[in-house]
């Protein structure tokens, strides 16, 4: 009788360990992919979001997760990838006139429209020897944004 119960026991701890062990070892890589609805997470308080130009003038300041916002000025579905512009120069002279800084965005969930005002949160990236912003939220703060194009 007193084994059966040892052995229950042993059972049971081999059991949780395994449980705990797989659920630590099993994270989502792909989170753009696996849910392509856009997300919003709010940004934690004192964390300052970027424009497309304060993170286009010194791109290797900015290491680790960062949020960034700006207009998108190309959308491209077939390369997953969006290119946006700063937010203050689109209001200034429109899409194509002057924009200094334009940051390439790759991403793979729904994509925004020309004009819409977003937030991408991520890392920069280095592809094929340029500098590419892999996002993996993107939120749409402001759709279609009226201005000049």
């Amino acid at each position: 009788m007193r084994r059966w119960k040892i052995s229950a026991v042993i059972i049971v701890v081999v059991a949780v360990i395994a449980v705990v062990w797989f659920a630590l070892g099993t994270t989502d890589t792909k989170s753009s992919q696996s849910n392509p609805t856009p997300i919003y997470t709010p940004t934690p308080q004192g964390t300052k979001v970027l424009n497309v130009a304060e993170l286009m003038t010194n791109p290797s300041h900015y290491t680790g997760i960062v949020e960034v916002e700006g207009v998108v000025s190309v959308v491209s579905p077939e390369e997953q990838a969006i290119a946006i512009i700063d937010t203050s120069e689109f209001f200034k002279c429109g899409i194509t006139t002057c924009p200094s800084f334009e940051l390439p965005v790759r991403w793979s969930g729904v994509m925004p429209h020309v004009r819409d005002i977003v937030r991408v949160t991520g890392v920069i990236q280095s592809e094929g020897g340029k500098l590419i912003f892999s996002a993996n939220i993107l939120d749409i703060t402001q759709q279609q944004t009226g201005s000049p194009q």
